[in-house]
């Protein structure tokens, strides 16, 4: 299992949902998933960092700190997408939403060939700014 377990609490589930929706998932964006995510996605219910992690966001536009509130479930993955799929801002980032912050902007994952994996936080005023290359990488610097 990726080396991030001791940041995130959530009951382990065998649960099958969560394997099936992955692969659902998988076959509307027609690419899988980083396997860092997604051993994490399969492998928790209810997944969320031990305490309340921050991270700061700093660049040319804006500098925010912000708290990681919770990381989505398949489902919700695939209920998010699918509401978001409209908005053309998101989907011209090509990104996938998977964990909330306290606030509008979102947690995502890059799905592009060029970006792929790496991790963004979307907001409607300020867009998409990238914040780690890869899920990994964006849990070993949260605070």
């Amino acid at each position: 299992m990726v080396m991030l377990t001791n940041k995130i609490i959530g009951k382990l589930t065998a649960d099958p949902e969560h394997k099936k929706n992955i692969l659902l998932l998988e076959e509307m964006l027609m690419v899988s998933l980083p396997a860092d995510l997604r051993e994490i996605l399969i492998n928790y219910d209810d997944a969320r960092f031990e305490r309340k992690l921050f991270f700061r966001i700093v660049n040319s536009r804006f500098s925010q700190q912000m708290s990681v509130e919770k990381i989505l479930t398949p489902g919700q993955i695939i209920s998010s997408q699918d509401i978001l799929k409209d908005d053309s801002l998101y989907m011209e980032n090509k990104l996938v939403v998977f964990g909330e912050t306290l606030g509008s902007p979102l947690i995502c994952i890059a799905i592009e060939k060029e970006n792929y994996g790496n991790v963004f936080v979307f907001d409607w005023d300020f867009g998409a700014t990238k914040i780690a290359s890869s899920f990994k990488e964006f849990a070993e610097f949260l605070q």
